[in-house]
């Protein structure tokens, strides 16, 4: 009852902003309309603005309609999930921009106001015919880039994978564990913008660097029932001689956790809170996988429970989809944390070589290598995408050596 209540009101939030969004946009675009183009341009331009806010809504209600039914495996499905993603972006884009502009052009009003009051001169808000045709084409400018950008991004190479080679260095590595090799893959999301054609193509990959294991650190699916079994099917693909193990994330509790975990278990090793002991070469590897560790209600990550009876001696290997949960690992001594979850921000605009990525505003980890004294986390961005059909962020898959130094 309690999830139920989160998820309408989860629902009710997003339609508001959505709604707030769209209301936004039209009104600064109606306030420039009505002020810089004749009567005839602005009626067309009001006319197509308007027939892309009903056609994107449609695109949303379609796609809300898809999810609960699958039917966004079919072409026309994914038309109608790539015209969403798009749409969606296109709104958020437009949104920020025009947001960005009115600050800048309030703080140059107020500095105006300040040099107009110093030189004793009144505020004279009238506009010039340069500044007139300046606006004018400056807000075409606006239009065509809310339209143009989503689409150049969405076509960006969201396949092209990046494939990292990472040594990592332990001061009191086991004699046996040195030149150890195992790869990571995260973020999968199996769904509207990955096939089960997109994840065997991956996993094909993966099993080219002949890892000796491999982890998958979780969200295996978007958030339905519905993309399970195309996940179920291609990760069989995946091979390594000690075997492939993985954890949930929180996505996979948007689908159902229970049904992912019952799906998936036949097919690898996948550790809900328990661990697994391994002999390599001699030495004791004990590999971890705790449940997403979310906050309040959604934290299901027990690692005292994943850690009962494990062997004290033995290397530790964590998979938390969740970095945060970095802090609660580095605490109980645990060696090496894998985990995802971030997609290092998945789009990350650049302006002047300044990279804005949200992500970093709301995760001490967010990609890449970090160390905590002894401690080691490593932050994969992700193979998948989620919400729009768009990466900036290249998707990832790492390989591993354990190094003693």
């Amino acid at each position: 009852m309690g999830n139920k209540f989160l998820m309408v009101l989860f629902l009710v939030i997003m339609v508001g902003l959505v709604a707030g969004m769209q209301y936004y946009i039209y009104r600064k675009f109606s306030k420039w309309g009505g002020r810089f183009l004749q009567e005839n341009s602005f009626l067309k331009y009001r006319k197509s603005v308007i027939a892309f806010l009903i056609i994107g809504n449609i695109f949303i209600i379609a796609r809300i309609i898809l999810s609960g039914t699958g039917g966004y495996q079919t072409l026309p499905g994914q038309v109608i999930a790539y015209g969403n993603g798009v749409f969606f972006a296109a709104l958020i884009f437009a949104f920020l921009l025009l947001l960005i502009i009115s600050i800048v052009k309030q703080f140059l009003i107020f500095i105006h106001k300040i040099n107009q009051k110093i030189s004793g001169e009144g505020f004279i808000p009238e506009y010039s015919e340069n500044r007139r045709m300046f606006i004018k084409v400056g807000g075409q400018a606006v239009i065509g880039a809310v339209a143009a950008t989503p689409i150049i991004m969405s076509l960006a190479p969201s396949r092209d994978f990046l494939i990292v080679r990472q040594p990592l260095y332990f001061k009191d590595l086991p004699s046996g564990l040195e030149g150890f090799t195992f790869a990571q893959i995260s973020d999968i999301h199996s769904g509207i913008f990955m096939t089960e054609n997109n994840m065997r193509e991956i996993f094909e990959i993966v099993n080219g660097l002949h890892p000796q294991l491999i982890t998958v650190t979780g969200d295996f699916v978007d958030n339905n029932v519905n993309e399970i079994p195309a996940i179920t099917k291609a990760i069989t693909d995946l091979k390594a001689d000690y075997g492939v193990f993985g954890s949930l994330g929180n996505h996979d509790h948007y689908a159902g956790a229970e049904k992912v975990f019952s799906a998936l278990k036949s097919k690898i090793n996948l550790l809900k809170n328990e661990h697994r002991a391994l002999a390599i070469n001699g030495e004791k590897l004990s590999i971890i996988g705790v449940d997403d560790a979310g906050r309040g209600t959604s934290h299901f990550a027990d690692l005292h429970g994943a850690t009962r009876g494990m062997d004290p001696e033995s290397f530790t290997l964590l998979m938390s989809h969740r970095p945060r949960f970095f802090h609660t690992a580095a605490e109980h001594g645990i060696d090496l944390t894998l985990s995802g979850h971030t997609h290092g921000g998945q789009v990350v605009p650049s302006l002047f070589g300044m990279e804005f990525n949200v992500a970093a505003m709301v995760h001490d980890y967010v990609a890449g290598h970090y160390t905590k004294g002894p401690h080691q986390l490593y932050v994969n961005v992700g193979v998948g995408m989620v919400g729009v059909p768009m990466r900036t962020v290249r998707p990832e898959i790492t390989l591993f050596t354990l190094k003693r130094g």
